[in-house]
């Protein structure tokens, strides 16, 4: 039986390339950073409220929400501390990654299904998370199989 207390995540993984995979969940999350604030920020110097919450009837845009408050910083905390390859680290932005992978996948679907169905016209989204997704299962991979051995039948 496995002992949380004692457990250390980061003597799982041999030579795991974790700042490079670090680096990436940190730019993901300053991306989505940018991409959320750019139409917040200009809304509230200006004192109005955003384009996307009134075209929507929104009171606020839920999306937002859980990403600014929770997602991101999830991602940069765990980018920081796989950075300083710190075990929960590890754990965190193993998770993160998997869940990046399954959320762009399911983003890019949405969009194409947006565009089949001639609600929007723009298919360039739906590449992004696309693109996305493919680097997010390269950096998965390159993270997991780094795995050692003799902590997989545990």
């Amino acid at each position: 039986m496995i002992d949380l207390r004692t457990l250390n995540a980061g003597e799982w993984f041999e030579k795991a390339p974790a700042k490079l995979v670090s680096g990436y969940i940190f730019f993901v999350a300053l991306v989505f950073y940018a991409l959320w604030l750019k139409s917040i920020i200009p809304a509230i110097l200006s004192n109005q409220v955003p384009a996307d919450l009134t075209d929507n009837d929104l009171l606020v845009n839920p999306v937002h929400v859980i990403d600014l408050v929770f997602a991101l910083p999830g991602l940069i905390i765990g980018s920081v501390l796989l950075w300083n390859k710190r075990g929960m680290g590890y754990i965190i932005v193993s998770i993160a990654l998997v869940f990046m992978v399954l959320l762009t996948i399911a983003l890019a679907a949405m969009v194409i299904m947006l565009v089949v169905k001639e609600i929007s016209e723009d298919f360039t989204v739906a590449v992004v998370f696309g693109v996305l997704s493919l680097t997010s299962v390269v950096f998965t991979i390159l993270l997991l199989r780094r795995i050692r051995s003799d902590t997989r039948s545990m």
